[in-house]
């Protein structure tokens, strides 16, 4: 009877992996491109896979049958990307370099942070999990990268996935530095608060909801001018999905790109001061990561739904994903995982499988399949009408002998 199960889960086993075939072909891109959008919506894409490219990906996804190893394909069929405007020679001309395979600048290092070695969940919050280089908060939540960085001269860069999150939510990504570091010194704010210490903050981004999102610096506690407490601030509108590269010049001057556009206007604007300051609590503190989703106060009210209440910010969900740090020196803490080939791998989901090449191959394999389960039914049977006939004649025998 084992024999008989065992032919029946083959069976099974075999219809099965013809259906996974078909799926994992038709679910391949998807599950790999979260950003990605109709061809219909984008007519060139930049990505920054394979070496980077610009590729007009109109043929995808129809067209992803069979990975030929090009950066357009990575680019249309599976990569992250983002629209850009179509070079003269679409499919050939490289456009970026991909961050984390090029060498880092003379005197900087590029960090991709993985999983809980290197970042993690603040107390015992079930609603938050770390993702490779990110994490998924939902609900109230809240998650830091355990090293502080001195930015100046490099950049914070990272995917955000706005798609569920509730209107009037704030969801952030932004650096505080504590005295000695997270570890030793805990949390510090800018604002004032009897629970923790002041400390200057960078907010790279703070988002209302999925409608518009603010970068401020706050330099000094205090409301002196400058980017004080209130800080000095700019902004823009974003949607569900969000690419931001947050540089730090060595002057001490941000500049925060969201989606390929550069937020600009500060109000008010950075002054020789705070960028001074900047410079300073760089080199000594480092600036921590951080992330949070909270509800009481967002940005562009006037222009964006706002008011969200405990239950909007319960059901609310966000993600962050590929964060990579440029960064002069670990300040405090132990250096996190280097990005590249050779750093810590990212576990991507592999590239559409082309089937095409085993379809003749297929019905013969089922054929075998059958073929063997026939067998194997065969000698169950066998075995089990010999041992039944060996039970009757012992019975019959034992029957005599009494």
């Amino acid at each position: 009877m084992k024999v008989l199960f065992l032919a029946t889960l083959v069976v099974s086993g075999a219809a099965e992996e013809e259906d996974v075939m078909a799926t994992m072909q038709r679910n391949a891109v998807s599950a790999h491109s979260p950003n990605a959008t109709s061809s219909d919506d984008l007519a060139c894409n930049k990505c920054s896979d394979v070496g980077g490219c610009v590729c007009e990906c109109s043929w995808a996804p129809d067209g992803c049958k069979g990975d030929d190893g090009s950066c357009c394909y990575a680019c249309c069929c599976y990569s992250e990307r983002y629209p850009a405007a179509c070079p003269t020679d679409d499919n050939a001309v490289p456009d970026v370099v991909a961050d984390d395979d090029a060498p880092a600048p003379a005197g900087l290092t590029l960090y991709c942070p993985y999983g809980p070695d290197d970042i993690e969940i603040n107390g015992n919050d079930a609603t938050s999990s770390i993702e490779g280089s990110g994490w998924t908060m939902l609900g109230g939540s809240g998650v830091n990268v355990k090293a502080s960085f001195n930015l100046l001269g490099g950049y914070v860069e990272f995917d955000m996935d706005l798609t569920k999150v509730g209107n009037g939510v704030n969801t952030n990504l932004y650096t505080i530095s504590p005295a000695d570091g997270v570890a030793n010194s805990g949390y510090c704010d800018i604002q004032s608060s009897p629970n923790y210490p002041t400390c200057m903050e960078w907010d790279i981004d703070e988002n209302n909801g999925n409608c518009a999102m603010q970068t401020t610096l706050h330099t000094w506690p205090n409301h002196n001018g400058g980017c004080d407490q209130g800080g000095c601030e700019a902004n823009t509108h974003i949607g569900t999905t969000v690419h931001i590269k947050a540089s730090m010049s060595t002057e001490g001057y941000p500049t925060i790109n969201v989606n390929g556009n550069d937020v600009n206007g500060y109000n008010p604007a950075i002054s020789a001061s705070s960028a001074a300051y900047v410079v300073t609590t760089m080199q000594e503190r480092g600036a921590a990561i951080w992330s949070s989703q909270w509800v009481g106060w967002v940005p562009v009210e006037n222009e964006c739904p706002s008011g969200a209440t405990q239950s909007d910010l319960d059901s609310s969900q966000f993600s962050i994903s590929n964060l990579k740090i440029m960064a002069k020196s670990v300040v405090f803490g132990s250096p996190p995982a280097l990005c590249g080939a050779a750093a810590q791998p990212q576990f991507k989901s592999a590239p559409p499988i082309d089937y095409s090449a085993r379809s003749n191959e297929y019905p013969n394999a089922k054929m075998m399949f059958r073929s063997w389960v026939k067998k194997v039914e065969t000698k169950a049977m066998e075995s089990l009408n010999k041992d039944v006939q060996t039970k009757a004649k012992n019975a019959v025998e034992a029957e005599k002998a009494a």
